[in-house]
């Protein structure tokens, strides 16, 4: 049994390799193009692409493409890629035939058809134009762009232009406009194939203006103030600033620059209006004015604060004395606490002798200053002294003159 199936193998071995030998593979078919659509089409400046490609089982890879050495040329702006790819964007419009041919690894060749290749050009068409207003003596630039059709393009413009403004070949709009109002004119683009389109244009231009808000109100007299009018930003030549009508506060004063300053000195509502001169060159070719309607009020300083009154200290040393007052009723002031003069000692012992003053008044003998004690005045105060002193003075006067009226001792002495 083993012995067959060895027999077995070496026979279908054998075999084999007689048919290796004997029967050669199978050819490879004959290489050929994939034809593309027909015809193709494209459009002037819109981007463009096909790619060519082996019929698949044809030839043998890799492949490579190139224009058939004996055909036409390619549209203007195509090119074809060893890989197949044509692409690009065409540059002109018309109609070109020609033929692709692609190689393989055993250099055997194929090719196309004749191919009819159609350009056309996309309709005319011009970008917007500039919209809303412009401001005399500023720069302003606006760019007209052109689509379709076959560039390049060129541009021109019918109608009336702000002096100073102007439309170029290239299709700007540009300058300084020198004048204010509102402007219509067309502007034209034309292609090389003498194609065109146009926009109709209306353009307003305003003057330059004071942009600043008007100065504040109120203001306070003597508190220093400033304001800087402004004016429209970007703009050529001159401003200058002038009080056109009505009063500005006293003490202000407003210079050419527009600054408007100072310490108001007299309360009260003043009204003005401010013009502001725009000009350019010199001598001027161009002269705009804008005007502002100002309103300012001038108040006097707030008084300053009242200090809170405060209670006066009234105590004082002494009796009090109530004295009338003008409407009848009684004020009370105060007395300061003195004593009564002492008399001499010599005098208070005359006192006792045959002058004898008169009795003392109790309310007297007491320390009292002149205001105290029940309400008894200066002046009656004062006399109660005066008539002590005089008592006392008596008596001392008496008893002198007693003493000088004593008969003289005797001189004489006994023998």
């Amino acid at each position: 049994m083993g012995r067959r199936v060895s027999c077995l193998m070496i026979v279908v071995l054998t075999i084999a390799a007689v048919l290796a030998v004997a029967v050669p593979p199978a050819a490879a078919e004959t290489l050929r193009i994939t034809e593309p659509p027909s015809p193709m089409a494209g459009i002037v400046t819109v981007p463009f692409s096909y790619t060519f490609t082996a019929r698949p089982g044809t030839g043998t890879p890799p492949y490579r493409f190139r224009l058939h050495p004996t055909s036409g040329d390619l549209p203007l702006g195509l090119s074809l890629a060893e890989s197949g790819v044509l692409s690009g964007a065409p540059t002109a419009y018309g109609t070109w035939i020609f033929r692709v041919m692609v190689l393989d690894a055993n250099s055997a060749a194929a090719s196309t058809g004749q191919i009819t290749f159609n350009v056309t050009v996309l309709p005319m068409t011009l970008g917007p134009a500039p919209t809303g207003t412009i401001t005399a003596l500023v720069d302003h630039r606006h760019q007209f762009i052109a689509t379709g059709g076959m560039p390049p393009y060129t541009y021109s413009r019918t109608g009336d232009l702000p002096i100073g403004m102007a439309v170029s070949g290239s299709g700007l709009l540009s300058g300084v406009p020198h004048e204010v109002g509102t402007f219509s004119f067309t502007v034209r683009a034309t292609d090389v194939l003498h194609s065109s389109v146009n926009r109709n244009v209306t353009l307003t231009v305003i003057a330059p203006a004071i942009i600043s808000a008007p100065p504040r109100s109120p203001i306070q007299v003597g508190q220093p103030f400033s304001h800087t009018f402004a004016s429209t930003p970007g703009r050529i030549g001159s401003v200058s600033y002038a009080r056109l009508t009505g009063f500005i506060p006293a003490g202000l004063s407003l210079s050419s620059t527009g600054v408007l300053s100072g310490t108001p000195t007299v309360p009260g509502t003043y009204n003005a209006v401010i013009v502001a001169t725009f000009t350019v060159g010199s001598p001027p070719v161009a002269t705009f004015q804008d005007y502002q309607q100002i309103t300012i009020a001038v108040v006097n300083a707030p008084p300053p604060p009242t200090p809170t009154p405060t209670t006066p200290n009234t105590s004082t040393t002494g009796h009090a004395t109530t004295a009338p007052t003008a409407t009848g009723g009684a004020t009370t002031a105060p007395t300061a606490t003195g004593t009564a003069p002492t008399v001499p000692a010599d005098v208070a012992q005359a006192s006792s002798g045959a002058a004898t003053p008169p009795a003392a008044n109790p309310q007297r003998s007491r320390s009292a200053s002149p205001m105290s004690g029940g309400g008894m005045g200066t002046a009656a105060c004062l006399g109660a002294v005066l008539a002590v002193i005089a008592a006392a003075l008596a008596t001392w006067l008496h008893r002198r003159r007693h003493n000088s009226v004593k008969a003289p001792p005797d001189d004489t002495t006994a023998t």
